[in-house]
Parts: structure tokens; sequence; C-alpha cells
């Protein structure tokens, strides 16, 4: 490799970037180009010293410089790539992660990238779940890692100005322990302060216990570096503490743990709900790369030796500052990992005491910078995040994070097989529970209960079986599982054996529970009314062998109609109606169908535009698009006009029933259909959505 000619600026920055001072560094470098201005090797580092100050417009810039030369490291194509992401070029950047992987075809996280920007969508597909706001407490330095030690906000911050000693990384002041209570900022009240890093912190359950990052007062051999290296030339590492409450409300002074080294960095500590299991970052051998996660359990009394979590969850950039919620599931930060840009935070999930594989939390947690230093409680669904996004006072800031829903993919849910006729638990039925991927097949205890952890991606079909009872199948799709709270229980009734009887229930789609609705049955052969008044959601009578035409409405639900055929009077014939909650902006499917090419109504239409009639009637708080579709053998201008007749015909229809045409509106659609569907515009006010509320609020 060409070497830069010899230059004093050239030398005394090759110092000062052995001894991770950047800002130092970077100075010196740019007067040694001046003197070989076409210098590749001085450029690299340039490009370097930009990425390790964060600085990712520069980095971009000399990077691009750099990354064409053969004689310059491979690995400059993955910094210039992460430097393309942080400045939100991601289709730039998954052409430089492709040719990276070309040229080291054993680093996963090339191929991670360009498969997360294939789909850069799905990052911001649940952004409206969630609002983030700047924390009242930050400050023009940097905030980050914020923790509850009861009702006291512990964060690290490098705010104090007065300090004398800088931290030669980048000239910055060293972080120190802060706390947030009352409205106002103090510093943390530690035994022993020193003039280097102290922080980030976490706290045991019962808050007895602190244990947090420190420098090491030794001299050690270089390492790699992450968002809080080692200090200065001393390369002194960090270590991980723990202070203990005293009787007096002050903390004890510290003790090390057993597994810190004066050759590598131990740092970032987090605890398992229980704590018996201490998360922490290092670059010690055995590792994947970078700075990675590892664990120590205590047992019997002392901290056993660090597991690496291997591969799943470390890769050969930087996997940092873990959290553990109170449900055991893990978040950390990772620039390994396929994400927006920079550091993204992840959550590997706590599914019967097993880690799931990191899943990345998506926009608007995860920014195209450094998101990092994640809190969360599941309970309240508010936590916090650090950053560097840029719209915040100072360099990383603390941001809350507010969610309208839980950031877990599974849901553990109670199962109860209770007997239908009198609601009592049926003990040791068979509980088959389906999805595409595996079946898992429980026993109900003897109060007729079991747990199953249910994806909220997936679809589910449950069957269930007991001797003297009807077997019995639901099914489960995604929406209705995230709209049960954590450890909900699904009641699953079981019908006695009999034989000659026709059942006709009414449910909620979403919660599975009985619906009181208007039912009519109508004999579809002699038009005779069997059935036309209110029911608690069940009907049961022997009906004989023939075609019933059932139409079922209720307050806060969209209607359904179905054809029931009765095959064998002396057979048991059963049908579950699901009824959807109205909700805004929401899509109903209906059976409103038309002759071809025509804007006639089909005979079987008659049900169910008298079920939408009836909803509107039930619901009269509702506005309603109706949206027509045409694709026949036409021109797409003639399918346009004739599905605009469609949704016309549905309009004079109910206007021709008394609903006000203010309720109403149509529109056309070329789409595959050839029917009608309905779209609320507005619902009632029960079904929207509460403004979330910051803890911050008074």
């Amino acid at each position: 490799m060409a070497q830069p000619k010899s230059d004093k600026f050239f030398e005394e920055a090759q110092k000062a970037y052995k001894k991770m001072q950047y800002a130092k560094a970077l100075e010196l470098y740019q007067k040694a180009l001046q003197n070989d201005t076409a210098n590749i090797i001085i450029k690299e580092k340039i490009a370097h010293c930009y990425r390790k100050l964060q600085d990712s417009e520069n980095a971009e810039i000399w990077y691009a410089k750099v990354v064409h030369s053969p004689i310059t490291d491979p690995e400059d194509k993955i910094y210039y790539a992460q430097a393309l992401a942080n400045n939100n070029k991601h289709a730039e950047a998954q052409l430089w992660y492709n040719a990276y992987a070309k040229q080291v075809k054993d680093d996963s996280r090339a191929l991670s990238f360009s498969l997360a920007y294939q789909n850069l969508q799905d990052f911001y597909k649940d952004s409206l779940n969630y609002e983030i706001r700047l924390a009242p407490f930050n400050s023009t330095e940097c905030d980050f890692s914020p923790v509850y030690c009861g009702n006291t906000i512990v964060f690290a911050s490098n705010r104090n100005y007065q300090s004398k000693t800088l931290f030669q990384w980048d000239n910055s002041p060293f972080v120190e322990l802060f706390m947030y209570e009352k409205k106002k900022v103090k510093p943390f009240p530690l035994a022993q302060k020193t003039n280097y890093h102290e922080g980030p912190a976490c706290f045991s359950p019962k808050g007895d216990t602190l244990i947090y990052t420190r420098n090491s007062q030794k001299k050690g051999k270089p390492t790699n570096d992450a968002k809080m290296p080692a200090s200065g030339s001393k390369f002194n590492r960090l270590k991980i503490y723990f202070a203990y409450k005293q009787p007096n409300g002050t903390w004890g002074k510290e003790e090390e743990f057993p597994h810190n080294s004066a050759d590598f960095s131990t740092m970032h500590p987090a605890l398992s709900p229980d704590g018996k299991i201490l998360y922490f970052v290092s670059d010690r051998t055995g590792g994947q790369g970078g700075m990675d996660l590892w664990l120590s359990r205590y047992e019997n009394g002392k901290w056993s030796e660090p597991e690496n979590l291997g591969e799943t969850f470390n890769t050969r950039g930087h996997e940092v500052f873990p959290f553990v919620d109170s449900k055991g599931n893990l978040y950390f930060a990772s620039n390994g990992h396929g994400g927006l840009g920079g550091l993204d935070i992840f959550m590997a999930e706590n599914v019967g005491g097993k880690l799931l594989a990191p899943v990345n939390l998506g926009y608007p947690i995860n920014s195209t910078k450094d998101d990092f230093g994640f809190y969360f409680n599941p309970k309240t669904k508010r936590g916090f995040l650090s950053s560097n996004r840029g719209d915040g006072p100072g360099k990383d800031d603390i941001y809350e994070v507010i969610a309208r829903k839980s950031l877990s993919n599974f849901n553990e849910m109670i199962i109860l097989t209770r007997n239908e006729t009198n609601n009592q638990p049926v003990p040791l039925s068979e509980i088959k529970i389906t999805t595409e991927q595996k079946t898992a097949v429980y026993f109900a205890d003897v109060n007729g209960i079991t747990k199953h952890f249910f994806n909220k991606r997936l679809h589910y079909q449950i069957i269930v079986n007991k001797q003297g009872f009807e077997t019995t199948e639901i099914t489960l799709i995604p929406e209705q599982i995230a709209s049960h709270p954590e450890g909900d229980t699904l009641e699953i009734d079981l019908f006695p054996e009999r034989k000659n009887i026709t059942i006709l229930k009414a449910v909620d789609d979403f919660s599975q529970t009985k619906v009181p609705v208007f039912m009519r049955i109508v004999n579809g052969n002699s038009k005779k009314v069997i059935h036309n008044q209110e029911t608690d959601g069940k009907f049961e009578k022997n009906l004989d062998k023939g075609t019933y035409e059932v139409s079922i409405w209720a307050k806060g639900y969209f209607g359904d109609a179905e054809i029931v055929k009765v095959a064998d009077k002396k057979d048991r014939t059963f049908k579950l109606f699901r009824l959807k909650p109205l909700r805004k902006n929401e899509l109903y499917f209906t059976q409103i169908l038309f002759e071809k090419n025509s804007d006639k109504f089909t005979t079987n239409s008659n049900l169910d535009l008298e079920v939408l009639l009836k909803t509107l009637e039930k619901n009269p708080e509702v506005t309603i698009k109706i949206i027509g579709f045409a694709q026949d053998a036409k021109q797409e201008a003639q399918n346009l006009v004739l599905a605009e007749k469609r949704a016309k015909a549905v309009l004079n229809y109910l206007i021709g029933k008394k609903i006000d045409k203010r309720r109403l509106q149509i529109q056309g659609s070329t789409e595959k259909n050839n029917g009608i569907t309905i779209q609320v515009l507005e619902a009632n006010d029960n079904n929207t959505e509460e403004p979330l509320k910051s803890i911050f609020d008074d």
C-alpha cells in the first residue's frame, strides 16, 4: 500500500489516531493532505475520523473519494454504505452493501441491510402506533440511556460544562450519571466519582443495587470502538461496577464485576427481572466481532463465566446498550442487523423463557441516525430512547416513547373451555392449535384452562375435542389476537352432543364474545318468516330440512347475511356469524352483486342490501362511502362509468329507504371485483382512539 510522503502533520495525525484522539487527528490529516493532495491513504483516514466523530455528511463525501481505489480496505465500502443510509440515501447504500458482499462473503451485515432495503416500507408500517417526544431534561450536550429507580429517572450525560478534563475522542466532557426528579436535574450521588466515564446504569428489581459502567484506572491494549469506547491515550477500558444502597439511603463504595479486565471493555449492564441474569457488552475474545452482547448468571452466590449470545444476536458490527423489560424481553442497539441507518433498536422477545431472534422496531423508534439507550415499560406502554436524529437541543437527546399498542409480537392468552349450556369449565379437553408452520396439542387442566403464546402476525385454527361434546372449531386472525390484552382469557364454548338442533350464533369478530343482535330468519322456499326479533346472540331450534335466509344486525357493528342449509332435521347444524365492529376508515365487503355488464342487482343481493340498510338505521351516526367495482370486457373508462353506476344504484336504494343522502358518498373502481365495498367515513366516538398522553403532562 502506498504510504504518504514523509510529513510531520501526517506522523502526528497517526499518533493521535492510534490514541483515539479523532478530533485532533482529523485536523492534522487535513493539514497533511494539503502537502500531498492526491494521497488516498490520508483521504481514507479523514473519512474514518468523520465516521468516528459521527459526522455522516462529511463521512459520505470522503468515503466516496476512496471506495473505488484498489489499495484501500474493502471495509470502506460498508462504511460508505452506512454513511449513505445515515443520510437517507438507502438505494445508493444498497448498491455499496452489495459491492462489499461480493468482496467479503463471510460478513452477514451487507446481505442483512441489502435485503432490508428491498422492503424499506416495512420499517414504516406501524409508525402511527407511536409518538416520540423530546424529554424535558435534555441539554446541549449528550444525554442518553434513561432508566427508572422508583419515581426517579437516572440517565447518563456529559453536560458537566465545568469539567476541566475532556474526552479526547471528540474533545467533549466525560459522561456522568444524573437524576431527574421533581422537574429538576442534579448529579446522581455516587459514593466515589472519577474524572472519566460513569454510566450508563441499571438497577436491581428492588432498587437497592446500582450496576453501572465506569472507566478502569488501569492501562490495557487497544480496543474496538463503540458508542462509548475506552478513553484517551491510556486505553482505559470500561468496566462494570456494583454499588449497594446503605441503611441511611446513600450508595456505598463500588465493587467490581468479577469478569472485568484491563485488556477489554465490559460495559452497558442490563439486569433480568429476577436479578439472576446480567446482560452486558464487551469486545472480549470469543465474540462475533466488534462489541457483542454477553450474559452472566448469578448462581450459588457468584456470577458465572460470561456467555456470548451468539450469531443470532451478534454480528461483526456493534451490539450495544441492552435493556431487559419486566417480561424478560431483551432490547439492544445494533449497526450490524438490517436497519434504517446508524444504530437501530431491536427487540428479542421472551416467549416461554426463550429469547427469539431480534426484530427491528421500525420507524419512528428508529431513524437513519443512531438510536440506542432504549427503556420500555410493557404495562404502561411508555418508555424512552436516545438518539442523535437532530431535532433536539443536544448531540444525543432523550425522547419519550408513547405507544398505542404493545411492542410484542406475541400474546400469551389463557384458553378456557366451558360447557355452553351452563358456563361451567370442561376439564381435560384436547385443544389443538394449528398455524401454517406447526401444530401444538394441549390438554386443559381440571379447571378447563391451558395457555398459549399467539403470534400476532399469524392465522390460527383451534379445534377442541372432548368426549360427550361436539367438536368445536374456531379461527383467529392477527387483528383478533392483537385486540386481546396480554393474559386475556379466550373462552371456547363446547356444546353437549345433540343431534336434532340448529344453532345460529353471532360473535364480535375481534373478541369472539357473544353479541346481542336483531335476527331475521326466512324460509328460502316458502318465504315464511321463522324468526324476526332481538336475541342474546344465539338462536336454537329444531328447523326442518331446507334453506334459510338469515340476516343479523346490531348497534356498533356491520351486519351480516348468510344462506344456511339444514341438510337433515335429525343432524346438528351450526353457523357462526362474525360481526365486525364499525370503525372509521375500515372497509367492509358485501355480497351486493350485479348482472354482467349491468348496474342491475342480482336476486341474491337482496339480503345484503337489507343488512346494509339496517346497519345504517341501527347506527345513525355512521356515514359511508359506497365503492362500486367493474372490470368487465370493456375499456377502463367504460368500466369506471359502470362502477360508479353500480355505486349509485346502492345509493338510490338507500335514499329510497329514507337514509339521509348526506350520510352517503360514492366511488367507482376498476379493480378486480364485481360487487360493493363499504368504507366507513365516520363512526361513533366510542371507536376512536384517545390522544396519547405523556408522563410529563400535568
